[in-house]
């Protein structure tokens, strides 16, 4: 593993982690699921990372939530937290980054692609997300509180996100 490695797992471990911290809960969701920067930062994550050091990124940030170390939003930590309501979406982080970097690096080359590699990122957590929560709720609860109310929040995150992604990236090319 070379240095340049190393020193962009640890940036983005630091990065996801801080972006964790960057949240709220929404008053129309029934769960007790915080809408954060977490998604924005793994789907930058996976772009700008290779497939196994982003996969290593998440895996980092999910063991050490596990171990107790407060790196989930709002500053929640334990296996509770991956076991209960917000664990399908923190999988989906994992999902998100393999499925992503697995088919469609070759989306990342112009800025509509970039967008569509974003919102494919952000339609895999959602739909981890909901299909762990349909282990506790039906559909319909589930579509109110725990897809719908993330929509709007993951439209803007695709937006800025993408259009970060390709500034940097056109700029890595140039020089």
């Amino acid at each position: 593993m070379l240095k340049k490695d190393i020193l962009g797992i640890l940036l983005g471990l630091v990065a996801l982690i801080a972006s964790s911290y960057v949240s709220f809960d929404l008053p129309i969701s029934n769960f007790n699921i915080p809408v954060s920067l977490q998604s924005f930062t793994v789907l930058l994550i996976g772009f700008f990372l290779s497939r196994s050091n982003g996969v290593l990124v998440i895996l980092s940030y999910l063991i050490l939530g596990a171990l107790g170390v407060a790196v989930f939003a709002d500053g929640n930590a334990g296996v509770e937290i991956i076991k209960g309501t917000s664990g399908g979406y923190l999988l989906g982080f994992l999902f998100a980054v393999i499925i992503l970097e697995s088919f469609f690096q070759k989306l990342k080359t112009s800025f509509a692609g970039i967008v569509l590699y974003m919102t494919l990122g952000t339609a895999i957590i959602l739909l981890s997300g909901g299909l762990r929560l349909l282990q506790f709720y039906d559909l319909k609860t589930v579509w109110e509180s725990g897809i719908k109310p993330f929509l709007l929040g993951g439209l803007i995150k695709i937006l800025v996100g993408s259009a970060l992604a390709y500034y940097f990236r056109s700029r890595q090319i140039k020089g």
